[in-house]
């Protein structure tokens, strides 16, 4: 399963190290508001092509992911879930899960009908 990972911060790193020791699994696009991080990420993987994302938007839209892992801020959790369940996208969200029960439901929600 072809991963990308939105968000590129310290957790964002850890997911990574965890994928990089998975069989099936592997990161091919990252996105962060940092776009020079994200890119110093990607860059870290001289053995493989991995794309780089000016907005997670784009990377929803790509085929070249199957699968995100969001790991952003939780205040931004609800609103990519919930984009990347709609695009098709399996998906990995960092706890806490969002910033209230409301916004938890609706991401239950979202992934009940995706």
């Amino acid at each position: 399963m072809r991963f990308g990972l939105i968000g590129t911060g310290g957790i964002g790193h850890i997911r990574v190290q965890a994928l990089d020791r998975m069989k099936n699994c592997e990161l091919s696009a990252v996105t962060d508001v940092d776009k020079e991080r994200a890119r110093a990420l990607a860059s870290s993987f001289s053995n493989k092509k991995i794309s780089v994302f000016n907005d997670y938007r784009q990377m929803l839209a790509s085929d070249s992911v199957d699968a995100v892992i969001v790991s952003t801020p939780p205040q931004f959790h609800e609103e990519i879930t919930i984009s990347a369940l709609e695009a098709g996208k399996h998906v990995l969200c960092e706890k806490p899960l969002a910033n209230s029960v409301e916004a938890c439901r609706r991401m239950v929600e979202a992934s009940r009908r995706a």
